[in-house]
């Protein structure tokens, strides 16, 4: 009978490890996809501005940020708002969108 030698079994050990892992990395990406499709979702002005303008004069303030619930939102008022007049427009929302 041949003998088998630890370098073999080691191999045929880490090649089974390997092909379950890709297996299982498999099972899990089409949940990703799914979930990265959702977040990357493009986002108009007009929807953007529909759900947090409460005064409906078209532009989103400070205050109808902070009482919104978006806390990224809350976190990149400034970075959005090129002109600091303490309100984004639609050419301000733009750009931020084409920056990130």
């Amino acid at each position: 009978m041949n003998q088998i030698s630890l370098v073999k079994i080691t191999i045929l050990v880490a090649v089974l490890i390997s092909a379950s892992f890709l297996i299982s990395a498999e099972a899990i990406m089409p949940k990703l996809n799914a979930t990265t499709i959702n977040v990357k979702e493009e986002v108009s002005f007009t929807k953007f501005i529909n759900k947090f303008d409460k005064n409906k004069d078209g532009l989103l303030n400070k205050s109808e940020v902070t009482n919104s619930s978006s806390d990224l939102l809350k976190k990149s008022f400034n970075e959005i708002d090129l002109n600091n007049d303490f309100s984004i427009n639609e050419a301000e929302f733009n750009m931020y969108r084409a920056k990130s």
